[in-house]
């Protein structure tokens, strides 16, 4: 609760959000105290809902639901002289299943141990630390649910990045020291002369990070769900990056979570960043605007919403609202809600957000029974007897 609590304007118990995630459709599946007395909420999840694998998108649930306010998180960012396109190169031939590929370089890191705020985040979650920049990086998927890599820069050759399918008998030597032999219908990122990674699910052992490690090469990137669902499967390798890339990742969100990254590996580690990102991709796409009718929402949720109800919940959850004419509300979609895309999907978050408890919910229900039922039917179920 501790980690979900830093991104609330005022804190919330452990048994008040499980009451709250319960109710706006997270069940809790387990608590659990940590030896320093934290609680921790192990919360279950629809395929549909993957910006709440991270703590920020519970955080805004739990705002929305409490009438709480989203703080954070705030970082800033040193500035450099030198630049992104300068310091590295992408270089994107398949921006058909990478909508968008970013790098950024950061020079003058030291490696060494995670301070210990970070370490006893991370590992009451259960994941193991390794080193602060590569501990950086699982923070910051937990926080934002954004998958991200850090190469080291001396380990990539002709130190740029290409992203491209992988060529017939390629190999990519895992982080999990295990030898994993690809196909080529596989995505990669390469380096001028080899695969470094199995895009989307797991990096390579030879460009990673080490003690001796003092420049790396920063990635985030967003892939087709289908395409790392259907390596992972094949691989057999499952983690929590590919998890997360099977649900959608925005490509219009990569500069935050750039930013956010950066910001902690030089907090942590040291070092000077590069200007900007290093990228290619496809165009980024605008946000989408949905229409909201308010008798038709009253219509389906047999209760009225009051406008100024409505659009105090959709802006809960990062949804900007304008009317759009009488009786109709304008909803831009924010980039992390990618399940929103009709207006019945709305309507569901409205009730989900209002409370179920304000449905009418009759006594007893009428059923209507037609008894005069076709021959064929009379024949078939004298012929069963």
């Amino acid at each position: 609760m501790r980690w979900v609590n830093a991104y609330l304007d005022r804190p919330i118990g452990a048994d008040e959000a499980d009451h709250a995630l319960t109710h706006a459709g997270f069940p809790i599946e387990a608590r659990e105290t940590t030896e320093d007395g934290d609680e921790v909420l192990d919360v279950e999840l629809t395929s549909n809902r993957g910006d709440c694998l991270c703590h920020v998108g519970l955080a805004r649930e739990i705002a929305a639901a409490t009438g709480r306010t989203l703080a954070g998180p705030e970082f800033g960012r040193a500035a450099s002289s030198e630049r992104s396109g300068s310091a590295t190169s992408v270089t994107n031939e398949i921006p058909d299943v990478c909508p968008r590929f970013c790098a950024r370089v950061v020079r003058g890191v030291k490696v060494g141990p995670s301070p210990k705020w970070l370490r006893e985040r991370i590992e009451a979650i259960g994941v193991k630390s390794i080193a602060n920049v590569v501990d950086a990086t699982n923070y910051v998927l937990f926080e934002l649910g954004h998958p991200s890599h850090v190469f080291d820069l001396a380990r990539l050759d002709g130190g740029r990045i290409v992203v491209r399918r992988a060529r017939a008998d390629e190999t990519v030597h895992g982080l999990d020291d295990k030898v994993h032999e690809l196909v080529e219908s596989d995505m990669v990122v390469a380096d001028a002369s080899r695969a470094v990674s199995v895009a989307g699910v797991i990096g390579g052992l030879p460009t990673s990070v080490t003690a001796d490690t003092t420049e790396v090469l920063v990635e985030v990137a967003t892939w087709s769900p289908a395409a790392v669902r259907a390596t992972a499967r094949r691989l057999g390798v499952r983690t929590d990056s590919s998890h997360r890339y099977e649900r959608v990742v925005s490509a219009a969100d990569l500069d935050h979570a750039a930013d956010r990254l950066t910001s902690l590996i030089l907090e942590i580690a040291g070092g000077e960043a590069s200007e900007g990102l290093a990228e290619d991709g496809a165009p980024i796409d605008g946000r989408r605007v949905v229409e909201l009718r308010l008798a038709r929402c009253a219509s389906v949720l047999g209760i009225e919403v009051s406008g100024e109800r409505v659009e105090r919940l959709m802006r809960a959850i990062g949804v900007e609202c304008a009317r759009a004419r009488e009786g109709v509300i304008g909803c831009t979609i924010p980039n992390h809600r990618p399940d929103l895309t009709r207006e019945i999907d709305l309507i569901e978050e409205v009730i989900r957000l209002h409370g179920f408890e304000h449905l009418e919910m009759p006594r007893t229900l009428a059923v209507p029974l037609d008894l005069d039922h076709p021959a064929r039917w009379d024949r078939e179920e004298g012929a069963e007897a």
